[in-house]
């Protein structure tokens, strides 16, 4: 700069102009502002043809470009028209547009590659897997039947399932994801089935720490005696993973904390998880019968409870004997029903039977001996004081 000024400086004082420092300033002002003008110019130009560049090396698509790039959101393309205006986006994780270069043809062809693999099933298939089959073939018939409703099915599902695999989170591979979501472009599903079974085993995991967490934090509550506390860490356990064992737990410590409604719910679970995992003779189910009486009697549905505690004593006297202390739990629990809905003649029997069987078992000290003894203590004042049935 002190070069040029000193020799605009010379030329007008060659010229003998006068105030040349302020004619000077002037020139130069004047250059600055050409001379950034041309950069922006020439910034423009290479822009536009880089632009163009890009849109011509887009492939065989039909003169739209094809995001690769995984986590791409905005306007949806397929079939090679264009939902809404703008180029598509390449990249990951940019605003843009997704394409989906599924074609009719291609689908047409797919249903009667599925078809004839249906049929080759069916001429070697046994009798009880031929309805399924025929089921099956009578479904993609229907397809070909009516094809542009089925095509466009077909092509809302590749779109979503496009986008869905831009938010499987950590754990994949971007390079996987573009892979799949390429594949997506022709139809082919097995890449995305792939990465999605991961992503499923992947949470699977997680939701086990978390169930277990729940659980070892109801065991905790439990232990300190804090039933409300327990109540919800065995309940969150029980929503994350309803196996028996944390069903079992999150009925008790709901019914213990009075929350008969949710332990209601829990006991449901738990006789369905029972009756499916253990069997209809299975201790389990007794136990979870037995349970759920308990809840529904406090609820004061009696009618609906007594048959819950009939077939637990069944099945207990089947699995683990009349004399157990759990089948006198039960016996205790009827005669308690029984003596609530007034009936006192049939209460009084089951009463004596469930002392009995807890003080050979457990001993007169028990807690659970004493608890029957005073039950049954109470249930003589009352029937002695009732009148005559």
């Amino acid at each position: 700069m002190d070069f040029m000024q000193q020799t605009i400086a010379d030329i007008l004082d060659w010229l003998n102009v006068g105030e040349q420092q302020n004619l000077v300033n002037i020139i130069i002002t004047i250059l600055a502002a050409v001379g950034g003008f041309l950069l922006w110019f020439f910034g423009v130009l290479k822009w536009f043809f880089g632009l163009f560049k890009r849109g011509s090396g887009a492939g065989d698509t039909g003169g739209v470009s094809i995001s690769v790039g995984h986590g791409v959101g905005g306007d949806v393309i397929t079939g090679g028209t264009k939902a809404a205006g703008g180029a598509a986006a390449v990249g990951g994780n940019v605003g843009g547009n997704v394409t989906i270069g599924y074609t009719s043809e291609q689908h047409e062809a797919a249903l009667q590659k599925r078809l004839d693999e249906l049929r080759a099933d069916l001429e070697r298939a046994h009798a009880a897997e031929r309805d399924l089959l025929l089921s099956q073939i009578t479904e993609v018939e229907r397809q070909k039947s009516d094809l542009e409703a089925s095509f466009t099915a077909r092509e809302q599902d590749l779109r979503e399932l496009r986008l869905k695999l831009a938010d499987v989170g950590e754990g994949i591979a971007g390079e996987r994801i573009e892979a799949a979501q390429q594949a997506l472009d022709e139809g082919d599903t097995s890449l995305a089935d792939t990465i999605f079974a991961e992503v499923e085993t992947m949470d699977r995991d997680a939701i086990d720490r978390a169930a277990n967490a729940a659980f070892q934090r109801g065991r905790i509550a439990e232990d300190e005696v804090r039933w409300a506390g327990a109540a919800e860490h065995y309940g969150r356990a029980a929503g994350l993973d309803p196996s028996y064992d944390a069903l079992f737990k999150a009925r008790e410590f709901a019914w213990r904390a009075g929350d008969y409604t949710r332990a209601a719910g829990f006991g449901e679970d738990l006789i369905r998880v029972a009756r499916r995992e253990f069997g209809d003779e299975s201790a389990e189910l007794a136990v979870a019968l037995n349970g759920h009486a308990l809840t529904i009697a406090a609820l004061g549905r009696y009618a609906e409870a007594e048959p819950l505690y009939r077939q637990a004593l069944e099945i207990g006297a089947k699995t683990i004997g009349t004399a157990h202390p759990d089948c006198a739990s039960g016996l205790s629990n009827l005669a308690t029903l029984l003596k609530n809905m007034g009936r006192h003649a049939e209460a009084e029997p089951l009463y004596a039977q469930a002392l009995e069987i807890f003080r050979a078992k457990l001993g007169p000290d028990h807690p659970d001996t004493k608890t029957v003894e005073a039950n049954y203590a109470a249930f003589v004042a009352e029937r002695d004081a009732a009148p005559p049935e």
